[in-house]
């Protein structure tokens, strides 16, 4: 994949490329924006993000892939353009002006969804609360709800 799409979607999300690469909170919180942002991205088969796997991971989907080109972004890389519809576009400003929480939860439900096929709310609820002790239902139903509104 070409670092100018990873460099348009660091620039959309508003991410400056110094905190970016820092190992301070910012700097991370960042970096999980952008990998929660590519996994949705990934989901709705945008090319050229799809390339990118994710594993299950305490946070939610990560891809060590998309961490390492992350790391060779450079302040020179052109943002190149990435063909968007209307409505994948409106849907990923959507999603990426939520908190590193809920998107932590979001990005969990699409992806047990996408490994395991329909499970129940309450088959989803157990499975994220082993890594997420702080979730509580209602919030779960909550996202889960606003998920299902948007198609995913």
């Amino acid at each position: 994949m070409s670092s100018g799409h990873l460099a348009w979607l660091i620039k959309l999300i508003g991410a400056p490329l110094d905190k970016l690469q820092s190992d301070d909170e910012e700097g991370s919180e960042h970096r999980s924006k952008i990998q929660k942002a590519v996994f949705l991205l990934r989901h709705l088969e945008v090319e050229p993000f799809v390339s990118y796997d994710f594993d299950c991971y305490i946070r939610g989907p990560h891809s060590s892939k998309l961490s390492e080109d992350l790391c060779r972004i450079s302040k020179s890389t052109k943002p190149a353009g990435v063909a968007l519809d209307d409505n994948k576009k409106e849907l990923l400003n959507w999603f990426i002006n939520h908190d590193s929480k809920w998107l932590e939860v979001a990005t969990s439900i699409i992806s047990l969804n996408e490994r395991y096929g329909k499970l129940s709310d309450d088959e989803i609820y157990s499975i994220l609360a082993l890594s997420k002790p702080w979730l509580e239902k209602a919030e779960f139903k909550k996202i889960k709800r606003e998920l299902e509104e948007r198609g995913l």
